[in-house]
């Protein structure tokens, strides 16, 4: 055992080489690593186990049912259909109420972050509306006064409603043009369904008691309501509007310079 130690330091052949104790010109030599490429890099890895994944998300799809599922709940004398998220809440708010302090604790903290969330949210959509308005306002008027179509930008100036004391932001109109796309197929069928309505109420008059009309007639009606208090106002609010932008458009014409006076020179004494 020596003898071949020896051997494997002091460079001679051993004629006992294996796979243990290969010849000595194909042993490493001190101070050379055996890798001249180096260590190879790390391929990028997931950071999530997906077969894992795929548990987690069933678990999370299982809880989110399970919070928004209807259960009955009662308070006092009354019992009604909630869902299991806000029976949880309800429950949390009683306990609360009643001095549980950890309770209390606890939805104090979702109050909090819930509040947080929402004025963020509406502080940047209160932004990002009154930057639309700035950026559009003028061109649609300009435009509408050009006798050309509006651009296919949505939401429309005129169905954009800020209020500036709560920053709370309402869209009457289409914010996409999908949205604009189904909106324009309603408002015709709402428009050709009227007509019918008008027909079918005249034709009512000569024969009232039509079982076929007048289940027509309920079957139209609805679209009648829907033109009074949906189309009627869009139009009503974009009208309103337009006169707005040509009032400010009047009231914010550029003053007409006039031309300075020259200032009279005054001599000098020694002159």
């Amino acid at each position: 055992m020596a003898d071949r130690q020896q051997g494997r330091h002091n460079g001679k052949p051993d004629s006992a080489s294996n796979y243990r104790n290969p010849p000595a010109e194909h042993r490493f030599k001190p101070g050379q690593s055996g890798n001249l490429a180096g260590r190879p890099k790390k391929k990028p890895t997931l950071s999530f186990d997906a077969s894992n994944a795929s548990m987690f998300d069933r678990n999370d799809q299982v809880l989110l049912e399970v919070a928004a599922r209807p259960i009955l709940v009662r308070e006092g004398d009354k019992t009604e259909k909630v869902s299991g998220l806000e029976a949880l809440y309800r429950s949390m708010l009683r306990n609360a109420a009643q001095g549980d302090a950890a309770t209390g604790r606890i939805l104090l903290q979702m109050l909090e972050r819930a509040e947080t969330r929402r004025a963020a949210y509406q502080q940047e959509l209160m932004s990002a509306a009154l930057q639309h308005l700035a950026t559009w306002n003028d061109v649609f008027y300009e435009r509408e006064l050009q006798g050309l179509p509006p651009p296919e930008i949505y939401p429309h100036p005129a169905d954009i409603e800020i209020n500036l004391v709560t920053g709370q932001v309402i869209f009457h109109g289409p914010v996409t043009r999908a949205d604009a796309a189904t909106q324009e197929g309603l408002k015709e069928l709402t428009f050709e369904s009227v007509r019918r309505l008008i027909e079918v109420e005249r034709e009512l008059k000569g024969d009232p008691q039509n079982a076929e009309l007048n289940a027509e007639r309920n079957r139209l009606k609805p679209f009648e309501d829907f033109l009074k208090n949906k189309i009627g106002p869009s139009n009503i609010r974009r009208e309103i509007w337009r006169r707005a932008q040509a009032a400010l458009a009047r009231t914010s014409k550029p003053l007409e310079k006039k031309p300075m006076r020259k200032k009279r020179q005054i001599k000098s004494e020694t002159e």
